[in-house]
C-alpha cells in the first residue's frame, strides 16, 4: 500500500533500510553526507522521492537501476555513473549534480530536468528509450557526444537546455546531439527545441558539431522538429541532416559562427541513398545552408553569409544567451519573424518580468525603491520630463491617475542609452494585481501586463535606438491590449484589462514594480525625455461629452491643424458650415497612430439626423452617413498607416455617397444624402456623436495633423485611365495593376524577359496584407537555379537571389505596413546585387548573377519558385496594387574594378568543407591526420611565399588555367576515400 510517509536517513545503513521497506509514495531525505552507491531493482506501487534535506548537500557515488519504476531523485551530487537499464520506468531526476553523466538504455517515461551533468564520454545517453522529456539541464565537459539518442528512441522532447565546452581529443568526433539508427532502427517523433548549444574556441582540440541526424536506416528520420534553437559552434555541422525522408522540420533556428567564421551552417548531406526529401527549412537565421540533394523545401532562411558584419546581427559571440539578441537596426529583430525570436522573447521575459521582481536600483545603493514626495498633478501634454536620477522621477498617487475602463496612454521618449532596464511610465507593485509596466530591457521595448488572477502578458518590440524619438500608444478594449510604436501597432494579446480600480501609485521615468502594493516606490530609473503623455477613452458614444473648448469659423483650406488633445479640437457652428446640396468636402491627414477611434470630420449627434463622421477605426478610414429616416451608410477604406499623408474627399452628388483617397474612389453607396439643412456643429479633429442634437460636444480626439480643409461643389471626379495589360507581357510603367486572384497574375515568357547583364528592376507596392506569404515579383523555380524571388512574408520584404552553385543571398527590410505604398528598386550588375527601397539602400551582397544567365519565367503578383525549371506556374498571389513597373539596363563596371582573385594549384579546405569522422568509424585515424596535415603544410607553404590570396569558391576553377585549379569537397572527399578502408568511416 502506498503512504506519504517522510523517512529521514543519516547513513548509508539507513538509506538501504529505508529502501527496501518502501512500497510507494515515501520520500527518503537524507541529511547532508555520503551515501555510497545504490541499487534499486523494484517496481513501486506508486512514485517514492529520494531528496537531500539541504539541496546538493547529500552525495551518492553512484546510482543502478534495473527494471526499476516509480522513481524520483531529486537535489543530489552524484560522483560516479548513473545508469538505468532493462525495462525501467517513470524515472525522474531534477536538480540533481551528475558529475559522470547519466545512461539509459531500454526505458520508458524518462525525466530528466534542470540538472547539471558533465565529465563524461557521453555526458547523457538514451538508448532505445520512449516518451522521454529532457528539459532545462546544464550539459557541458563531454569527451565525445554531450547527448546521444540512438535506435527506438521516440516521443520525446529535448528542451531549453544548455550544452556547451565540448573537451575532445583527436581522434574523438564530438557531437552536442547525436542521432543514429541501430540495428535498423531510428529515433522518431522528437521536438529539439529552445536549447542554447555552444563550443567555447578556448577548449578541447577537436570542435565539437551540433546537432547531428546521420545513419539511419530504412525510411530515415521521421518526425523530427528542431525549433527554437541558438547554436554557436565551429563545425560546418552546426545542423547536419542525412536521411530527412518524412517530416523533419528545422524552423526559427539562430547560428552564430566562431571567430574565424566557422560553423553556422545548416548542411542537408547527399549520403547512403537518402536525399532528405523530407526535410524543410525556413526562417532561420544561419550563414550557410547547404542543400546537396537540391530535395529538401528552403524557404524564408535570412542567410547572412561568409564575413558578414555579424556586430549588425548579434550581440555577441554566442557563449550566453543574450549575445544572440539583436543589436538596435539588426535585420534580425525580435519582430522579424526569422530565427529564434520566440526563445529570446521568452528568454527576456524570464530575466525581467517575474511576477515579483528585486531589481537592484542604481541610486540609493541599498537596494530599496526611492520614495520621493508624489507630485499633486499628473504632466501636461505639452510637458517634456528630462530624467536622469531619481530626483527627476515623478510619482502620481493613484486618485489623480484617470479611471478607464478601456482607452489609450499615450506618451513619447528619447532615451539617453539602451544599455540594462530602465522605467518609461509604470502602474505596478511587488505581487499580482493590475498592474502595467512599460519599460525598457536593453533596445527591446516591453509593456508589461499583469492581473489579479496570476496571469501576465508581454508586449515587446526590439531595435530601440538611442537618441531617437518614439511614439508610444498602449490601449486597453476591456478585452484586447496593443503595444503601438510611431502609429503603428508591434504587438497585441488577448486580455482582459482595465485601469479601473488600481491602488497604484504611477511612475513616470522609473519601475514601480519593487514597490509594495498601494505604496510609493521605484527602481531602474531611466535615463533621457519622457513627453506629450494623455489619456484617451475608448467608449463610442459618452453620454456627457466635453464642452467645446474653442469655437471659430472653418479653418482654411493652407491652415493646418496639429492636435493632440481636447484643447486643439476646433468646434464650428451650424451657421458657419456651407450649405451645399451637393459637393465634396476635402481635406488631408497624417495620423501620429492608427490605435482606437479617432474622429478626423464631424457634423453628427445622438440618434439619427442628417449625419456625417469621417472617422478611423484602428487602421480604417470610415466615413459614415445617417439620414433623418433612420438610413445608415459605412463607406471604408482599409491599411492607413501612421505618419503617412492622405487626401480625402468626401462627396455627396444627391443620389450618391462616395470616398476617395489620395484621388480614388475607394467606396461608394447609393443614397439620398444633402449638406444642407443639418443643425450641427462640425467637429475638427474629434467626433461628435456623443453630443445632444444641435448642440456643441465631442469625444474620441484625434492625434495628429489635419490640413487643406475645403468645401466645393465639386462632383465625381472621372476615373484615371488604365492601360490595357497583356498579362503575358511586361507591363508598361503607366499600368497600376490590382491583384486580388490567380487571373490577375502577370506571366511572362523567358524569351520576353530582356537578357541584361546588369539592370534595375523598379516597382512601387501596396499590400492589403503584408503579413501572408506573398510574391511580387518573381524569375525563380524549384530547386538551386539562377533564380530570382521578391516576395513579402511576417511584415518584411525579402529579395532572395540564387545560383545554380547553390548559393543563396537574402535581403530583407522589415517594418512593412499594409495600405501603405512602397517603391522599390533591384539593381544587378554582374558582380553585386543591392536593394533599394523608398530611394534608401537597404542591403547589398558580392554575387556574380545576371539577367542575361535566367532561362525561367517572370511573374509579377505570385511566387514562381514552385514551378518546374523553365515551366510557368506559381503560388502566393499578391493581394494589393503594383505599379510603375520598369526593367531598364545599367551600365556594367569595368574589369578593372572588378579583378579575378588569384587561384592556387593545389588543395583548398575551408570551414564548410572540412571533413569529420563519426563516433562509429573504424578507419586509419593516423592515415588521415598524415593526408590532412600534407594538405595544411601545402596551404601553410603557400601563404609563406605568396602575397596571392586563396579564392573562397564552391565552383571548380577551369583546368585550362595556368593558375591552376580549386579544390572542392567532393575532390577532398575522393582522395580521402582513396586511403581509407570504409566508406563508412568518415562524412563529409
Amino acid at each position: 500500500m502506498a503512504t506519504d510517509q517522510h523517512i529521514i536517513v543519516s547513513s548509508t545503513n539507513e538509506l538501504k533500510t529505508a529502501l527496501a521497506a518502501a512500497s510507494g509514495g515515501e520520500t527518503i531525505v537524507l541529511k547532508n553526507g555520503n551515501y555510497g552507491t545504490i541499487q534499486i531493482n523494484d517496481n513501486y506501487s506508486s512514485m517514492i522521492t529520494i531528496t537531500a534535506e539541504n539541496p546538493l548537500q547529500a552525495t551518492l557515488s553512484g546510482i543502478n537501476f534495473e527494471g526499476a519504476s516509480n522513481v524520483t531523485v531529486n537535489g543530489l551530487n552524484v560522483n560516479s555513473h548513473v545508469r538505468a537499464l532493462k525495462g525501467c520506468s517513470d524515472l525522474v531526476y531534477t536538480d540533481n549534480n551528475f558529475k559522470a553523466g547519466i545512461y539509459f538504455r531500454d526505458a520508458d517515461s524518462i525525466t530528466v530536468d534542470g540538472n547539471e551533468i558533465a565529465n563524461s564520454y557521453n555526458v547523457l545517453t538514451l538508448n532505445d528509450v520512449t516518451n522521454f522529456r529532457i528539459t532545462n539541464n546544464d550539459m557541458h565537459h563531454a569527451e565525445s557526444d554531450m547527448l546521444r539518442v540512438t535506435g527506438t528512441s521516440k516521443y520525446g522532447l529535448i528542451e531549453n537546455n544548455t550544452l556547451h565546452d565540448i573537451t575532445a581529443t583527436p581522434p574523438m568526433h564530438p557531437d552536442m546531439m547525436q542521432f543514429i539508427g541501430i540495428k535498423g532502427v531510428n529515433p522518431s517523433d522528437i521536438v529539439i527545441r529552445g536549447n542554447l548549444l555552444y563550443d567555447n574556441e578556448n577548449t578541447g582540440s577537436v570542435y565539437g558539431q551540433g546537432i547531428f541526424m546521420s545513419e539511419s536506416y530504412g525510411p530515415g528520420y521521421t518526425n523530427m522538429l528542431i525549433e527554437d534553437n541558438l547554436i554557436a559552434i565551429g563545425s560546418p555541422n552546426s545542423i547536419y541532416i542525412n536521411g530527412g525522408q518524412s517530416d523533419v522540420l528545422i524552423q526559427n533556428n539562430t547560428l552564430i559562427p566562431w571567430s574565424n567564421d566557422g560553423g553556422a551552417v545548416i548542411r542537408l548531406t547527399d549520403k547512403n541513398g537518402y536525399d532528405n526529401s523530407g526535410t524543410t527549412v525556413r526562417d532561420n537565421v544561419v550563414k550557410l545552408i547547404m542543400d546537396e540533394t537540391g530535395s529538401s523545401a528552403i524557404d524564408g532562411n535570412y542567410v547572412y553569409g561568409r564575413g558578414a558584419n555579424l556586430e549588425n546581427l548579434f550581440s555577441g559571440d554566442g557563449n550566453v544567451w543574450t549575445d544572440f539578441l539583436p543589436p538596435s537596426g539588426s535585420p534580425v529583430g525580435l519582430s522579424s519573424g526569422v530565427g529564434a525570436f520566440e526563445r529570446l522573447r521568452e528568454l527576456i521575459q524570464n530575466d525581467g518580468g517575474t511576477s515579483t521582481p528585486t531589481p537592484t536600483p542604481t541610486d540609493p545603493p541599498t537596494g530599496t525603491p526611492t520614495t520621493p514626495e508624489p507630485a499633486d498633478t499628473l504632466p501636461g501634454v505639452s510637458d517634456t520630463i528630462t530624467i536622469s536620477t531619481v530626483a527627476d522621477v515623478l510619482e502620481i498617487a493613484p486618485d489623480l491617475i484617470p479611471d478607464l475602463e478601456e482607452g489609450i496612454m499615450r506618451f513619447s521618449f528619447n532615451a539617453n542609452d539602451v544599455d540594462g532596464r530602465q522605467g518609461l511610465v509604470s502602474r505596478d507593485a511587488s505581487g499580482w494585481g493590475d498592474h502595467l509596466n512599460v519599460y525598457l530591457q536593453g533596445d527591446t521595448l516591453i509593456a508589461r501586463f499583469q492581473t489579479t488572477d496570476g496571469t501576465e502578458i508581454l508586449l515587446t518590440r526590439d531595435g530601440i535606438s538611442a537618441g531617437t524619438d518614439y511614439d508610444i500608444a498602449v490601449t486597453t478594449t476591456g478585452e484586447k491590449i496593443q503595444l503601438s510604436i510611431d502609429g503603428t501597432v508591434v504587438d497585441g494579446a488577448d486580455l482582459d484589462w482595465s485601469w479601473t480600480g488600481s491602488a497604484e501609485y504611477m511612475q513616470i521615468g522609473a519601475n514601480g514594480w519593487a514597490s509594495s502594493s498601494g505604496g510609493a516606490g521605484f527602481v531602474d530609473v531611466f535615463s533621457g525625455q519622457i513627453s506629450d503623455l494623455s489619456f484617451g477613452s475608448l467608449t463610442p458614444d459618452v453620454p456627457d461629452p466635453q464642452e467645446p473648448v474653442v469655437t471659430l469659423p472653418l479653418p482654411g483650406a493652407e491652415e493646418a491643424l496639429m492636435i493632440r488633445t481636447a484643447a486643439d479640437v476646433v468646434e464650428i457652428a451650424p451657421d458657419d458650415v456651407p450649405e451645399l446640396d451637393t459637393g465634396t468636402l476635402n481635406f488631408n491627414f497624417n495620423a501620429i497612430d492608427t490605435s482606437g477611434r479617432q474622429g478626423l470630420i464631424s457634423r453628427d449627434a445622438y440618434g439619427f439626423g442628417n449625419h456625417v463622421n469621417v472617422y478611423l477605426e484602428g487602421d480604417t478610414l470610415i466615413a459614415r452617413f445617417q439620414t433623418e429616416d433612420g438610413q445608415q451608410v459605412s463607406l471604408s477604406y482599409n491599411g492607413i498607416a501612421a505618419r503617412t499623408n492622405y487626401e480625402v474627399a468626401v462627396i455627396a452628388t444627391g443620389d450618391t455617397v462616395a470616398l476617395s483617397v489620395d484621388g480614388q474612389i475607394v467606396d461608394d453607396a447609393a443614397m439620398n444624402w444633402s449638406w444642407s439643412g443639418s443643425d450641427e456643429y462640425m467637429q475638427i479633429g474629434a467626433n461628435g456623436w456623443g453630443s445632444a442634437p444641435g448642440s456643441a460636444g465631442f469625444v474620441e480626439v484625434f492625434a495628429g495633423e489635419i490640413d487643406g480643409i475645403l468645401f466645393s461643389d465639386v462632383d465625381l471626379p472621372a476615373p484615371v485611365p488604365t492601360p490595357d495589360i497583356d498579362r503575358n507581357e511586361l507591363p508598361p510603367a503607366t499600368a497600376v495593376i490590382d491583384f486580388a486572384s490567380d487571373a490577375d497574375v502577370i506571366e511572362v515568357a523567358p524569351d520576353g524577359v530582356p537578357a541584361y547583364d546588369a539592370a534595375s528592376l523598379s516597382f512601387s507596392f501596396n499590400a492589403a496584407d503584408a503579413d501572408q506569404l506573398q510574391g511580387l515579383v518573381s524569375n525563380d523555380a524549384k530547386y538551386s537555379g539562377h533564380h530570382l524571388n521578391i516576395y513579402l512574408q511576417n511584415g518584411n520584404l525579402n529579395v532572395r537571389f540564387q545560383t545554380p552553385e547553390g548559393r543563396e543571398v537574402v535581403m530583407t527590410l522589415p517594418g512593412i505596413n499594409a495600405g501603405q505604398t512602397y517603391d522599390v528598386e533591384v539593381t544587378t550588375d554582374g558582380t553585386e546585387v543591392a536593394l533599394i527601397v523608398d530611394g534608401a539602400a537597404v542591403q547589398d551582397a558580392q554575387l556574380a548573377w545576371s539577367w542575361a544567365d535566367t532561362d525561367q519565367y517572370l511573374q509579377i503578383g505570385a511566387n514562381g519558385w514552385a514551378s518546374s525549371d523553365g515551366a510557368p506556374g506559381y503560388d502566393n498571389v499578391f493581394t494589393g496594387r503594383i505599379s510603375g513597373f520598369t526593367f531598364e539596363e545599367i551600365a556594367v563596371p569595368s574589369a578593372a574594378s572588378a579583378a579575378a582573385p588569384t587561384v592556387i594549384a593545389g588543395p583548398m579546405v575551408d570551414d564548410e568543407t572540412e571533413a569529420t569522422n563519426t563516433d562509429d568509424a573504424s578507419g586509419d585515424a593516423s592515415s588521415f591526420a598524415e593526408i590532412m596535415a600534407q594538405w595544411f603544410d601545402f596551404l601553410r607553404g603557400f601563404d609563406a611565399q605568396s602575397s596571392s590570396r586563396i579564392a573562397e569558391t564552391d565552383a571548380v576553377a577551369s583546368t585550362e588555367d595556368d593558375q591552376g585549379v580549386i579544390v572542392t569537397a567532393e575532390m577532398i572527399e575522393s582522395v580521402l576515400e582513396a586511403h581509407i578502408d570504409t566508406s563508412d568511416a568518415f562524412i563529409f
